[in-house]
């Protein structure tokens, strides 16, 4: 379906102020819209709400992402199927969404709120929501599954860095920290709640703390004044992590996703010395070359990566690497394809992400760069990367079988 012109009914007249009897939450993208998504349904069943599948609710509330073409299509096709299914069903879209997006859906749904707000849109057409509806409990009308026991807790919120191939800047603004206190009691309740291993999240979680820090370079390790980040001096996210660690009932702490040119030393000493610390860490790579990585505006060098990469492994031998990479960058030549082949086979990464790239509008990417990378070679590029690291991880499963930790 094109994003430009979908061929979907308009959204029909409702009367505000009559509560949906029914609702359903569906999410896309990544782990911080799961979490808007629980919250979201929280607040529809605090509302009195029943959860259903979206075709049949009454009300269906979009967590969106507009960061690849891909998964706003995809929403598009929804919308379609939805309109067509029941035409009366209230439909809004929240989270992350760039000004081009919303140009296309404003038509086709009823509203589009940013995420802060969507807990007060409810109270003004639905009535008051309780005071408890504050943490979010298990809930039934999201449609994707989380594992048992498992929360997702955000500590930052957008972000500061502007890759050029990113939308969230745009879309959920820039970078701010969550109070410690604050993150700390919404932990506690979970694990009261049963939910016991824990990640936080944040575009760049390392930088949890450093919102308003100017200049922030942490490449250096050094706070405001200059002094290193230490086991005695540590910067705000360590500070965060040895609190959650310590906190009774945890059984596993991870976190989602740092930036590797803000990864410090005193990060590293703690995932050696953690009780609860998984042992899996995501470091996004997006690409191995110099001259890629520059105009991705990403602040570290292929051996600034594999440098760290080596640090964290003889800090944490059994570590768990995964990582995201982006092929068909625009300029990427085979050369800078290549480069990134190096870091993969290097890394050994467990797990990784690869996105074809697309232009998405209002990026800089998209403003500074032509898409001028063929569709086939980019898909022979995913192709060659994804074998790579299949084989890898083939050969990294016999060698862990029947290992604990």
């Amino acid at each position: 379906m094109s994003r430009q012109n979908p061929k979907i009914a308009s959204k029909p007249r409702r009367l505000a102020g009559i509560r949906p009897a029914s609702y359903a939450v569906y999410a896309i993208g990544c782990q911080q819209n799961w979490y808007d998504a629980e919250r979201a349904a929280y607040l529809c069943d605090s509302l009195g709400m029943l959860a259903t599948a979206p075709e049949s609710a009454e009300l269906v509330i979009v967590l969106s992402c507009s960061v690849r073409q891909k998964a706003m299509d995809r929403l598009y096709g929804f919308i379609g199927k939805w309109r067509k299914h029941a035409p009366s069903k209230t439909i809004v879209v929240t989270a992350c969404i760039l000004p081009a997006d919303k140009t296309v859906l404003n038509p086709i749904v009823d509203a589009i709120i940013p995420d802060q707000q969507l807990g007060s849109w409810l109270e003004q057409r639905y009535g008051a929501l309780p005071s408890t509806a504050a943490v979010p409990t298990a809930v039934s009308g999201v449609n994707f599954e989380t594992t048992q026991g498992h929360a997702f807790v955000p500590i930052t919120l957008g972000c500061n860095n502007f890759c050029t191939f990113c939308a969230v800047p745009h879309t959920r603004g820039r970078e701010q920290s969550r109070a410690q206190d604050q993150i700390i009691n919404e932990i506690n309740a979970q694990i009261k709640q049963g939910n016991t291993a824990v990640t936080l999240l944040g575009q760049n979680v390392n930088s949890y703390g450093l919102s308003d820090y100017a200049p922030r370079d942490l490449r250096k390790n050094r706070d405001a004044n200059g002094q290193q980040w230490t086991a005695e001096h540590p910067s705000p996210f360590v500070e965060l992590l040895r609190q959650v660690d310590a906190l009774p009932g945890l059984s596993a702490l991870s976190f989602l996703s740092p930036n590797p040119q803000d990864i410090s030393s005193d990060l590293i000493d703690w995932m050696a010395s953690a009780k609860t610390f998984s042992h899996t860490l995501n470091l996004p790579l997006q690409s191995g070359s110099d001259a890629v990585l520059k105009r991705m505006n990403r602040r570290y060098s292929q051996t600034e990566y594999l440098a760290l990469v080596d640090e964290i492994r003889a800090a944490v031998p059994d570590i768990e690497l995964s990582t995201d990479i982006i092929v068909g960058f625009p300029g990427e030549t085979d050369v800078d394809f290549a480069a990134t082949v190096v870091v993969a086979k290097h890394a050994r990464f467990a797990k990784a992400f690869i996105g074809i790239y697309s232009p998405r509008p209002g990026t800089t990417s998209a403003k500074l760069y032509p898409d001028d990378i063929p569709y086939t070679v980019k898909h022979q590029r995913y192709s060659v990367l994804n074998d790579l690291l299949n084989k890898q991880l083939t050969t990294l499963n016999a060698r862990t079988a029947g290992r604990n930790r």
